[in-house]
């Protein structure tokens, strides 16, 4: 009896500690099955974000053309270039206009179109410009201008401002007019070397809204399902 009750005994603990190690594996095998799933999506995401954020496609200007690309390139060059105004009458100034050539692409690589140009201070708030006696490379490309904008400055004071420009045709212009000044003195310009940067490109977004879906998937080299859409601004 005392046989059978330990066997019992021995059979129920068995099953209790098969019945454990099922359910831990299953866990193990649900977690491990979750882990490659998301790291599978992981990969997927990052493939598709690279393809597409980390230059301009191939060909570069693909955009300008009706056939699907071989890589779709979202993004485009950003040009900031420094300038340091400087009141040289000692004398503060409220709003005085200030007028200076820039030179954008001195050997015309298309690197300025000449609606992408705004004026920002070191604080990120844009300033009214107007480009005046503009000199073009090819279209809207601009080689030199004139640029005119209103500034405050105090007796002496040099103030940091920072001009921005790309090729990107897409950009619609600013709707903003400064007068151009006649006689603009007292104060100096020192503009400095630009630094090349990235930003989307406003075309390269219009021309993907033409793509098909399948035209897309196609330049990304895997057979990833994915959703996408671009909005009109």
């Amino acid at each position: 009896m005392a046989t059978q009750i330990d066997f019992a005994l021995g059979v129920g603990l068995f099953i209790v500690f098969l019945a454990l190690l099922i359910s831990y594996l299953i866990a193990y095998i649900t977690n491990i099955t979750g882990s490659l799933t998301s790291s599978n999506l992981r990969t997927a995401a990052y493939d598709i974000y690279r393809a597409m954020f980390s230059g301009r496609g191939l060909p570069l200007n693909w955009e300008n053309y009706p056939y699907t690309p071989v890589r779709v390139g979202l993004v485009t060059d950003l040009y900031s270039m420094p300038i340091v105004v400087t009141e040289t009458n000692g004398t503060a100034r409220t709003n005085a206009t200030i007028n200076f050539t820039v030179a954008y692409d001195s050997s015309c690589e298309s690197r300025a179109w000449n609606n992408t140009v705004r004026l920002y201070d070191d604080s990120g708030n844009k300033i009214a410009a107007t480009l005046y006696n503009q000199s073009f490379c090819s279209d809207q490309y601009l080689n030199t201008s004139d640029m005119a904008f209103n500034l405050t400055l105090n007796a002496n004071q040099n103030k940091t401002l920072f001009i921005y420009f790309s090729p990107d045709a897409g950009v619609q212009p600013p709707n903003y007019t400064i007068t151009f000044p006649i006689n603009a003195s007292n104060y100096t310009v020192v503009v400095y070397p630009e630094e090349k940067l990235s930003a989307l490109s406003l075309t390269k977004l219009a021309a993907l809204r033409n793509k098909t879906y399948d035209d897309v998937k196609q330049t990304l080299g895997a057979q990833y399902e994915f959703n996408l859409e671009v909005e009109a601004a």
